[in-house]
C-alpha cells in the first residue's frame, strides 16, 4: 500500500497582494517550492501518492502538479476557509492514514526521511515536532490568539492514522468548515492518544520574502544541513 501524504496549499502567495499561489514561489535555482517538495518526497517515497488541495488560482498549478502525477483536490472555499478544511476535503472519504505535510514548507529528503525512518505504530498517531527549526508554531501564535495544546513546537506535519482522520473529519463536520486547525487539533488531541517525534533536519516555513532569501542564501551556500541532490 502506498503511502499518502496531503498537502494543504489553498492559500495566496507570500505577497498581499500576490496573483499566485503559495507553491509558485521560485528560487534561485530556478526550482519552484512545489517541485522541491515533490522530489524530496519522491527520493523517499517513489510510489507515494501526493494529494494537494489547491484554490486561489487554481488554474496556474493544477495543470503542473497533475503532470508529475499528483492528485488534484480543490478547495473552492479557500478564501473563507483554512488549512482545516483541506486537509477534510482530502480525508472524508478516504478510510486510510495519511501524512500531512503544510504547503508552505521547505523541506529536504532527509526532512522525510526523518518521518518515515520513525517506528511508525499505524494505530497511534504522531506529532512531528522542530524544537530547532523555522517554524512558528509555539505555544500561543502571532497574534496570540492561536492556543495549541501541543506539548512541543509542531513542525506542521504528522502522521494520522485512519481512525483519527475519521475522527478529524468529524471534529471537522460538528465544528464547521470554517473553524482554524488549531481548534480542530486541539479537540483532536484531547480525544485520541498522539506520539511527539522530533525531526532533526532543516526545515523552513514560507511566510514572506524574507523566508525565501533565506532558503536561496543556504542554497547557494550548499550547506550540509540542507541535502539538494
Amino acid at each position: 500500500m502506498s503511502d499518502i501524504i496531503i498537502i494543504p496549499a489553498a492559500g495566496k502567495g507570500i505577497m498581499a497582494d500576490a496573483q499566485q499561489p503559495i507553491l509558485t514561489v521560485r528560487f534561485l535555482d530556478g526550482e519552484y517550492l512545489y517541485e522541491k517538495q515533490i522530489t524530496a518526497i519522491r527520493k523517499v517515497i517513489p510510489n507515494a501518492k501526493i494529494i494537494y488541495i489547491t484554490g486561489f488560482c487554481t488554474e496556474k498549478i493544477d495543470t503542473r502538479l497533475k503532470i508529475l502525477d499528483c492528485e488534484i483536490i480543490h478547495n473552492d472555499d479557500f478564501n473563507k476557509t483554512s488549512s482545516a478544511h483541506s486537509i477534510y476535503l482530502a480525508a472524508k472519504n478516504m478510510n486510510k492514514s495519511a501524512y500531512i505535510l503544510y504547503g508552505n514548507l521547505f523541506f529536504d529528503k532527509n526532512t522525510i526521511k526523518s518521518i518515515k525512518s520513525y517506528n511508525i505504530d499505524f494505530n497511534n498517531s504522531i506529532i512531528f515536532t522542530g524544537d530547532n527549526s523555522d517554524t512558528k508554531s509555539l505555544g500561543v501564535g502571532p497574534n496570540g490568539q492561536f492556543d495549541w495544546v501541543f506539548e512541543k513546537k509542531w513542525a506542521k506535519m504528522c502522521y494520522l492514522s485512519s481512525a483519527d482522520l475519521e475522527i478529524y473529519c468529524k471534529i471537522c463536520e460538528k465544528l464547521g468548515k470554517q473553524r482554524l486547525l488549531f481548534e480542530i487539533f486541539n479537540e483532536l488531541v484531547c480525544t485520541t492518544y498522539m506520539k511527539y517525534h522530533q525531526i532533526n533536519s532543516f526545515f523552513h516555513e514560507i511566510h514572506r520574502v524574507r523566508d525565501v532569501k533565506k532558503i536561496n542564501r543556504i542554497l547557494n551556500d550548499g550547506q550540509a544541513k540542507v541535502s539538494i541532490n
